[in-house]
């Protein structure tokens, strides 16, 4: 976010030809400097040099993280400016989204570059998906952003539907979204060692973060009016 100061003064242009440059040849340049080993034995983290613990790990690889938020940058402006696109957003999105999608799977099905090295053993679901985060490779962004921007054209054919209902949940949290995740984490946390709830499957991770959404929707709609009637506070950055 500190980052995108600067890089938001940039043409749309710009932005968009360096952040898919990164995806297309960061795999090169991060070879240079890591040399991971066999694909079975692959760590979740990117391992740089030997130090202490015969290891760092670098569990935040900045610069694509930066690209891709820098890619969501360019396509929140665009939209905002012409009030033309963001009537047809939503299938620009189903657009991208299938386009993207599709460079996964032919990235994926090849099984060379764009895997970030971790490659896949046999052709199970599991080892599709298993693609490399930390760092992000061509096909985990691919597969990720497609996934997302599907999502995204939903929540904006959704969103028209809601429109003149101020209220509704997906503008309440998109419009505090900050705040609902810093607020999150606290709930999370602290809920958990006050209740000593322990780690559940996929169930009970649905069911709480549910529960989480219930109970903060109400927080955040009170931090987006007292938002909105102290427009030069410091809440304003939150």
């Amino acid at each position: 976010m500190i980052a995108m100061i600067g890089v938001r003064r940039l043409p749309d242009r710009a932005i968009v030809a360096l952040s898919l440059g990164w995806f297309a040849f960061g795999e090169l340049l991060t070879g240079l400097l890591w040399k991971p080993p066999a694909p079975s034995s692959l760590p979740a983290a990117l391992t740089v040099a030997q130090y202490l613990s015969k290891e760092t790990v670098i569990i935040y690889p900045f610069v694509p993280w930066l690209c891709m938020m820098a890619l969501g940058f360019v396509f929140g402006r665009r939209v905002l400016l012409v009030p033309e696109r963001s009537a047809n957003a939503a299938r620009i999105l189903v657009l991208l989204g299938s386009l993207s999608l599709a460079l996964f799977l032919l990235v994926r099905g090849a099984n060379g570059y764009g895997n970030m090295f971790l490659l896949r053993e046999d052709g199970s679901l599991a080892q599709w998906l298993h693609a490399s985060k930390y760092p992000p490779s061509i096909a985990y962004v691919s597969l990720e952003l497609g996934l997302f921007a599907l999502c995204l054209a939903g929540f904006f054919a959704l969103g028209t539907r809601l429109q003149g209902r101020p209220r509704n949940p997906l503008l309440v949290f998109g419009q505090t979204a900050l705040f609902y995740y810093l607020m999150h984490f606290t709930l999370l946390g602290a809920g958990s060692k006050a209740l000593h709830i322990p780690a559940g499957g996929l169930a009970r991770t649905y069911l709480i973060a549910a529960l989480v959404c219930a109970v903060l929707y109400p927080v955040c709609l009170a931090f987006r009016s007292y938002k909105q009637s102290h427009p030069r506070s410091w809440v304003r950055f939150i």
